[in-house]
């Protein structure tokens, strides 16, 4: 593949930086490696397959490194950060700004996982001295990044996410990037999907010795391949992608003004091929009888199950919007 003119600076060559690091230089891009221990840096690029080394340069500082990414008279900088999240990055990037290094015109790629009060602060640095600042939240680690395979959330201004979109295409993969909202979004969706992960693992967890347990219960007449099943549930449209796919789905578009970003409302429409949108007013979740009597009979058998029971006490807990939200879901994933 042909080397590509742009080069793209990135500090931080952790298992992540790494990965983005040689994603970019894969499908062509030059990249300039800045990492504290220069030697990492320097080992890095060594390891690499003689193609790639020819497209990356180490910097030995910052001025080696935004000389490198400023080859010609004008030329902007593209910067991804990839330190620990917080305190290290804003004091690279306050320091960037306050040397001179970072100016206008320049774009800030922050990979860090950090608060997204955290990111709306260096925001407003950045945009003081007309700095581009987009965050990125990670949907995936490193192993999931190499095979092009995890999901970028960033948040930021649009013109200056759409100006580098190719930087994302290269280290994610078409489709598997986009903006989702303002300056601070990326983590803050980042932090949503955490805290999703962590509320459904339990579950899972769960699931999976109930169901071995409840076997055992039986005195061996219940039998179950326990990797079979898992295999096969696995693949179950609504445990792996539907549900979110349908949530996005379930809501409408309403434009706040001429020029404005999207702005999500609880105005929900009904499942594609069916009419009109939902009720305002919808029906009290249920748990389905065969469930409810699985749960009892798991009681019964001595079989304790607290995920299950608390997710399952909440149901009446739900607000109206929960609801609705919850309704046009099920409906999008089960027609009912």
């Amino acid at each position: 593949m042909e080397t590509k003119e742009r080069a793209v600076g990135i500090i931080g060559l952790g298992d992540m930086g790494k990965v983005i690091a040689s994603n970019l230089m894969e499908t062509g891009w030059q990249a300039v490696l800045y990492n504290r221990t220069r030697e990492k840096a320097v080992y890095f690029k060594e390891s690499l397959p003689h193609e790639l080394q020819e497209r990356a340069r180490v910097a030995a500082n910052m001025d080696d490194l935004f000389g490198l990414l400023r080859r010609r008279p004008g030329d902007n900088a593209i910067l991804w950060a990839m330190l620990p999240g917080g305190g290290p990055t804003s004091t690279l990037l306050s320091s960037l700004v306050s040397t001179g290094h970072l100016r206008k015109g320049d774009t800030v790629i922050d990979g860090a996982n950090t608060d997204y009060n955290v990111t709306l602060a260096i925001n407003r640095l950045m945009a003081s001295s007309s700095v581009s600042y987009l965050d990125v939240g990670f949907g995936g680690g490193p192993e999931a990044a190499r095979k092009r395979a995890a999901r970028l959330m960033v948040g930021g201004d649009r013109a200056a996410y759409e100006e580098v979109a190719w930087v994302f295409d290269s280290v994610a993969g078409l489709g598997n990037y986009g903006l989702v909202g303002g300056p601070g979004a990326g983590q803050a969706m980042k932090a949503v999907t955490n805290a999703m992960f962590y509320f459904l693992l339990p579950g899972v967890a769960e699931t999976c010795l109930f169901m071995q347990e409840l076997a055992d219960k039986n005195g061996g007449e219940l039998a179950v391949d326990m990797k079979e099943a898992l295999r096969l549930a696995s693949k179950i449209p609504h445990i792996t992608y539907e549900a979110m796919e349908a949530g996005s789905e379930a809501f409408m578009y309403s434009i706040r003004e001429e020029g404005a970003a999207p702005r999500l409302q609880l105005k929900l429409r009904a499942p594609e091929g069916q009419a009109g949108e939902l009720p305002g007013a919808v029906s009290d979740p249920k748990v389905s009888e065969q469930v409810t009597r699985l749960l009892s009979d798991a009681e019964a058998l001595g079989i304790r199950l607290p995920v299950f029971r608390a997710v399952f006490d909440r149901y009446d807990q739900l607000t109206p919007g929960e609801k609705q939200l919850y309704a046009a879901i099920k409906r999008r994933i089960t027609g009912h």
